[in-house]
């Protein structure tokens, strides 16, 4: 048997389409939101273990205009979504929006995640932001 590969987006769930469907958040002007935390593992069944390997590379293909879009690191985090590793940490990419504080209405951002597998390659996404009044 081989080692297989676990990828996550821990805030929503994905098919394994390279092209992800739009989603769309609310956001009030001056708040931030999570569009997605991405982490890359590899679980091999004989041995049953599981080893982090680095965070996937993010790279922003549709920028904000009434915000910012940026890709947060963190050295490790526990991952609570994989039961086949439960003690797992794991280097992890945050894609964090923050409204402008005088936005208004809506706009379309996009990125690309990049795993280091071969099996998982690279999945584009796109989300729908909209910046409604406090």
């Amino acid at each position: 048997m081989r080692p297989c590969f676990i990828a996550a987006l821990l805030c929503t769930t994905f098919s394994a389409a390279a092209q992800q469907p739009s989603r769309t958040w609310q956001v009030p002007p001056g708040q931030e939101i999570v569009l997605g935390t991405y982490y890359e593992a590899r679980y091999d069944p004989r041995e049953r273990t599981c080893t982090a390997l680095r965070a996937p590379a993010v790279q922003v293909l549709q920028t904000a205009r009434q915000g910012t879009l940026t890709v947060q690191r963190t050295g490790s985090a526990a991952i609570t979504d994989e039961p086949r590793c439960p003690q797992m940490r794991a280097p992890i990419a945050v894609l964090v929006y923050r409204a402008a504080t005088d936005a208004r209405g809506q706009e379309d951002v996009a990125w690309r995640v990049t795993y280091q597998s071969g099996q998982l390659g690279a999945r584009v996404f796109h989300a729908r932001i909209v910046v409604q009044g406090r």
